[in-house]
């Protein structure tokens, strides 16, 4: 979220003279649930098989102090007119500038759907898309929460002062090179835009064909 805050969504941000863009990283949701599931089991465990609810134990305070030292933001400087990234891990900060201002072609809401045995759901965030066409995620995505990413990209493209795209309920966020230039579309979901998923089905099937012949 943008500074912590649901205020920095607010006109009154445009006079500060950054915005920050707090993210949940992989690295993150690794040592949040890693400490807790180590912290669970160790318990579960203390009961049986004290040296390994020991261990379970330190691992789940060393996962967890690592979380704590976590920090990932993008930074939306106005001073400079560029967006960074900034990453603080135990006191030391790194800084990496992504793009200047004047490169994000849109902001857009991207939808990613999801599915599990009993249902499926769609999940919401913010990108940028660069000139280049290059997708940039800057908010995590949020289960059935498509009207506050269109809020949060309203306000990120003020900002940046370019052009923004919500696109609708239920679609994904389809990138394209028109021209030269990145053409934005919005589209059911559909096996053909996944290539990768595709490639996993195709060798499943392969490995289906294969053991059938083999009997």
């Amino acid at each position: 979220m943008l500074d912590q805050a649901v205020d920095a969504y607010s006109a009154s941000s445009m006079s500060r003279p950054y915005l920050r863009v707090d993210l949940d990283t992989p690295l993150e949701n690794f040592t949040f649930w890693g400490a807790l599931a180590s912290a669970l089991l160790s318990i579960f465990l203390l009961s049986t098989s004290g040296e390994i609810a020991a261990l379970l134990f330190v691992l789940a305070i060393a996962l967890g102090l690592t979380y704590s030292a976590i920090d990932c933001t993008y930074v939306l400087d106005h001073n400079t007119k560029s967006v960074y990234y900034l990453r603080r891990l135990f006191g030391f900060t790194t800084r990496y500038q992504v793009c200047p201002y004047n490169q994000v072609h849109t902001v857009a809401v991207n939808g990613t759907r999801h599915e599990s045995k009993h249902s499926t759901w769609w999940n919401y965030g913010v990108v940028f898309v660069t000139h280049s066409g290059e997708v940039i995620p800057v908010s995590n995505e949020r289960q059935e929460d498509y009207y506050r990413a269109g809020q949060n990209a309203d306000i990120l493209a003020r900002h940046l002062g370019t052009r923004v795209h919500k696109g609708r309920l239920e679609n994904e966020l389809i990138v394209k090179e028109v021209g030269g230039q990145p053409y934005l579309s919005y589209e059911p979901y559909s096996i053909l835009n996944h290539p990768f998923i595709m490639l996993i089905y195709v060798f499943v099937a392969m490995v289906w064909i294969a053991l059938m012949a083999a009997h």
